[in-house]
């Protein structure tokens, strides 16, 4: 079972090329939302909006990329959802070198059942999702720093298990990163925020909003 648990991390080593920044206002206005592949119901305020249009390769951290073959398919790690600030203009190479985003997957686990998370499975669950994420992090250019596991939580029947931690690229830029894996029955979603320090209430804002309104089936 822990093979079937041991999640598909599909961004791998470029999912740290999301974590780009930019300013966005926060906009009073009625959320909208996506269904994401049938197994969750991501509800999100008017100020963002769904850019899965997006070519994937270019939202990728150009420094990270180097890194990679030349032969990648981009379009292989792409998110389920991707949510960016109104109006973002991929054609604009000043946004695309700095913009904040939340991005989310979903996906089916065969023969796992959520209420494993009640037990001392959580802790080495734990773990895993620990040494995958710094794993990930030493095949690019940045560097984990300032980890945090909060406790496991519940949010609308979902088991939530939430990390934060800081990513420190070559050229000095940091960037904060909130990832939180819900579970619920056979499923499970993952939603993650990247943001600058300047930008970070406002983003958490709008993350933690997502995150505690997230509906799954």
């Amino acid at each position: 079972m822990r093979k079937n648990v041991i999640f598909v991390f599909v961004f791998a080593a470029v999912i740290w090329g999301l974590v780009q920044l930019h300013t966005m206002s926060l906009e009073d206005s009625k959320d909208q939302s996506f269904n994401v592949k049938g197994i969750a119901v991501v509800s999100y305020p008017a100020s963002v909006e769904v850019r899965n249009d997006i070519p994937f390769e270019l939202l990728i951290n150009p420094v990270d990329k180097k890194l990679l073959p030349d032969s990648v398919d981009y379009e292989k790690f792409r998110p389920n959802l991707i949510l960016l600030k109104k109006g973002f203009n991929e054609k604009d190479s000043i946004q695309l070198k700095e913009f904040p985003n939340i991005i989310v997957n979903a996906l089916t686990i065969d023969s796992f059942d959520a209420s494993i998370l009640e037990t001392e499975y959580a802790i080495s669950l734990g773990k895993a999702i620990h040494n995958m994420i710094y794993e990930n992090a030493d095949r690019t250019s940045s560097t984990v720093s300032n980890w945090n596991e909060l406790p496991i939580s519940q949010i609308n029947g979902a088991k939530v298990l939430r990390f934060e931690y800081k990513l420190e690229s070559q050229n000095k830029k940091i960037l904060n990163i909130i990832v939180s894996y819900l579970f619920k029955n056979d499923k499970q979603v993952e939603i993650t925020l990247s943001s600058p320090d300047k930008n970070l209430k406002e983003w958490a804002s709008i993350y933690d909003n997502i995150l505690n309104n997230v509906s799954i089936d």
